[in-house]
């Protein structure tokens, strides 16, 4: 039940939410917060995490400030002001679009 979609209004799981569904959805017919805990503790689940990378609307601002990372990029190496680059790929990810993955034991969704 977890690693689906939340009921609709819901944005995530969360212990209290999981208790009142199962109820709802007649799996038990009463259960506790702490025994919803220790069970997704016990496999591993977080349905309450998700990751997620998104990119920021591209508008005039953010193309000339991403410009002036790039300027930065390309300038020579200097030992007295090293440029230090963070990025995990070297190149915007536009046309690299993934559909989003459920959240399984021991992996929270991803998007």
């Amino acid at each position: 039940m977890v690693c689906s979609a939340p009921p609709e209004g819901r944005a995530r799981w969360a212990v209290r939410l999981v208790a009142q569904e199962a109820v709802k959805r007649r799996l038990v017919p009463r259960v506790g917060r702490e025994t919803i805990r220790i069970l997704l503790l016990d496999h591993d689940l977080k349905p309450w995490r998700e990751k997620m990378w998104c990119v920021a609307e591209l508008n005039d601002a953010y193309i000339a400030k991403m410009e002036d990372v790039l300027e930065t990029y390309e300038k020579p190496y200097d030992p007295q002001e090293p440029v230090v680059c963070l990025d995990e790929k070297p190149v915007t990810l536009h046309a690299d679009v993934r559909p989003a993955s459920r959240a399984q034991p021991g992996r929270e969704a991803r998007r």
